[in-house]
């Protein structure tokens, strides 16, 4: 039985205001996002609820650098076959330092906007300097870019605009107006080079990352109030949950063999996330295609607690270590709170700590579980 108690949560953001030049597809059209945002579009509350400043104040201290470099990288699978399960340990080492400047990025943007809802002074200070640099920079934006750029673009899309989202909410006089045009034009471009590689691809291939990409695309659509960005992003949503099958398996993701569960779970992350956002928008996508996103969670709950219908599906024994680690787990938080716990019964015992991920937007224990985080302040005095 799944230990942990939830509570539902909603909330509001941003807006966008420069023409920008964007290309798709070899053709070029100039967009005005001011004639496609919306007043409308909320987050849930617990992204923009702050706490009570408990500690001092913060220096930007050695803030990353903007990456400007090629996005054309390594895959960590490299030399393996269709399954992409087996890791190449070369490749993987390449991966990682090509990827740790923006790696870092993701981790100090979200740190950041967590220690604005702490009420850290100067907090703001610092995230607003962090993503005007990589702005300023046009950081992420190289041409010279393969399927793994492409990734790796995308989840620094989503933590960029998560934390810009808490960053105009919470402290929204402390930007400037010429930062705030400078980041939100960024974060529009950078969506836009994600919708352009994510845009009618072939079902075939349509995977986590498609559903990746959504989830960066719907966070940037909310952070800026955009209803195009917003809306892409409820259609690669319905595309994710048209392959969830009646026994609420991916079977894009079952290819990958004894890594099939793990990515199953990495699937189901942005899933959750997307969901979550459209319910607080009062579009209920986690009812769609028969409550597909509650089939995945359910089978992805059964199988973290056994993985044996994964292994007979796929013929091999499940690679589980890790997958219980809090990061891994941490979308269990916003859709226990938001849908319920019924499809996560045969959940395993969770982590005792909060559950956190950077790339969908920090600590969610804090943002969907605040009884517990008050319970917690008060068991340490």
């Amino acid at each position: 039985m799944h230990p942990r108690v939830f509570r539902n949560s909603r909330s509001g953001l941003l807006v966008l205001s420069t023409f920008i030049l964007v290309s798709f597809g070899g053709c070029t059209a100039k967009i005005n996002p001011g004639m496609v945002k919306s007043g409308n579009l909320v987050a849930p509350a617990g992204f923009i609820q702050v706490q009570e400043n408990s500690s001092g104040p913060i220096e930007c201290a050695e803030l990353p650098e903007p990456y400007t470099d090629s996005l054309d990288m390594r895959s960590k699978y490299e030399g393996s076959d269709k399954s992409r399960a087996n890791l190449n340990k070369a490749a993987l080492k390449a991966y990682k330092k090509s990827t740790d400047e923006v790696r870092e990025f993701e981790k100090r943007s979200i740190d950041l906007s967590e220690k604005l809802l702490e009420g850290r002074p100067g907090a703001a200070v610092c995230l607003t300097r962090l993503l005007d640099d990589w702005a300023q920079a046009d950081a992420l934006m190289s041409e010279d870019v393969n399927h793994i750029g492409e990734a790796v673009r995308k989840w620094a899309l989503a933590c960029a605009s998560l934390a810009y989202l808490k960053l105009d909410r919470v402290a929204h006089n402390e930007v400037s107006e010429e930062q705030r045009q400078s980041i939100e034009t960024w974060l529009y471009g950078l969506s836009g080079k994600v919708r352009q590689y994510y845009t009618d691809r072939p079902l075939k291939k349509v995977n986590n990352h498609d559903y990746w990409a959504g989830w960066a695309v719907m966070a940037t659509g909310v952070a800026l109030r955009n209803q195009e960005l917003f809306d892409w992003a409820v259609t690669k949503y319905r595309e994710a949950a048209g392959q969830i099958d009646a026994s609420g398996y991916l079977p894009n993701e079952l290819r990958r063999q004894q890594r099939a569960l793990e990515y199953h779970n990495f699937a189901l992350q942005p899933l959750v996330m997307m969901a979550v956002f459209a319910e607080a928008n009062g579009l209920h996508l986690a009812a769609e295609n028969q409550n597909a996103l509650e089939r995945l969670a359910r089978r992805v709950a059964d199988g973290l607690n056994s993985p044996k219908s994964f292994e007979l599906l796929t013929g091999r024994e499940q690679l589980v270590d890790g997958l219980l680690n809090p990061w891994s787990v941490a979308w269990t938080e916003p859709y226990a709170a938001t849908f319920g716990q019924s499809a996560l019964n045969n959940m395993p015992t969770l982590p005792s700590e909060h559950l956190k991920s950077s790339r969908l937007g920090g600590d969610l224990t804090r943002m969907f579980q605040p009884s517990k985080e008050k319970a917690g302040a008060e068991s340490d005095l």
